[in-house]
């Protein structure tokens, strides 16, 4: 078990390439993520998206160009599709951080939209009078849902869907279950399931659920 989440998240969604969803899953998240020997080691592992060694999660997503000089890092200004892409992918990253194996553990100031290329642009202090309430209550819902949920403490993973640029998996144990599907390509999809679910985000609760292209759903089943 070995790399972080980051690697899996961003490992063919780069500032410059389209994501394939078969070398995505088969190559980084199905290792990644059902490695039985190794289960124990996955629940520790630090799910980490950014440090202080590496850019901005935030930067590495939104950003269209490579700049070579401090001058060009420093007054870089993001255009607003940079910004949008940055913040869908950003979402799509964080939703498998705190949905995997592992613990999911954020570098300050990436909840708050922080943007930053390489050191030292990377690790400035918070402006906290800025903040993307956006990316900021996106953060706090994902981490207040699964901090309640037994689930994603020693739950199951098992991979469900790894074709036609979808990817869903499940955690289940005896607590309970809760979807993840990701769209990474342009198809909208329908997803029928056998229970009824509940949508985390939109709380619509239902056995069948559309998902819209690039996008995702975070579903908990209902008793």
């Amino acid at each position: 078990y070995r790399g972080s989440i980051r690697e899996v998240a961003l490992a063919e969604v780069t500032p410059h390439t389209e994501p394939d969803t078969e070398e995505f899953v088969i190559k980084k998240t199905k290792r990644f993520a059902i490695k039985p020997m190794d289960v124990q080691e996955a629940i520790m592992q630090m799910n980490l998206l950014g440090t202080h060694d590496t850019e901005r999660i935030l930067t590495v997503l939104s950003a269209q160009k490579t700049l070579s000089t401090r001058d060009e890092m420093a007054n870089y200004k993001y255009s607003p599709a940079e910004i949008e892409r940055g913040k869908q992918l950003l979402k799509l990253a964080v939703l498998l951080e705190f949905t995997m194996y592992g613990v999911p553990t954020i570098y300050y100031g990436d909840e708050r939209g922080t943007y930053g290329f390489k050191d030292p642009f990377n690790r400035t202090t918070i402006n906290w009078k800025k903040r993307d309430n956006e990316i900021f209550n996106f953060y706090k819902q994902i981490a207040l849902f699964r901090s309640g949920e037994k689930v994603f403490e020693r739950g199951e993973l098992e991979i469900l869907s790894e074709n036609q640029g979808l990817f869903a998996f499940r955690r289940f144990d005896e607590s309970g279950e809760v979807i993840v599907v990701i769209n990474l390509n342009e198809n909208v999809y329908k997803i029928s399931l056998d229970n009824e679910f509940i949508n985390v985000f939109d709380k619509k609760k239902a056995k069948t659920f559309t998902i819209d292209r690039n996008s995702y759903l975070l579903l908990k089943k209902l008793r």
